[in-house]
């Protein structure tokens, strides 16, 4: 029954919610967490853009950023804390 809810809901909410639902469908292959930089390689997004994306999946908790505490110059790391959103990658 909920097949599509997924893509609607993410239509619902971002402009442009291919984007968002791109990064979601990274971040879930690296369950754990994976650095900014091989997330947008990953993505193929650059720039503010792709900042803006991060941080607004951020703010609707689909998503947490972090810096490791004794590498913080290695820079942000992101983990898909959502599980609804991980099943529904995964499946």
């Amino acid at each position: 029954m909920l097949i599509g809810e997924f893509e609607n809901l993410f239509a619902s909410l971002f402009k442009n919610h291919e984007q968002h639902i791109k990064i979601v469908k990274v971040l879930a292959k690296y369950r754990y967490r994976v650095g900014k930089t091989v997330l947008l390689a990953a993505t193929g997004l650059v720039g503010g853009h792709a900042t803006n994306r991060l941080q607004q999946l951020e703010d609707a908790g689909y998503i947490m950023s972090f810096s490791p505490l004794y590498h913080q110059r290695k820079g942000k790391y992101y983990r898909l804390i959502d599980e609804y959103s991980f099943l529904f990658t995964m499946g």
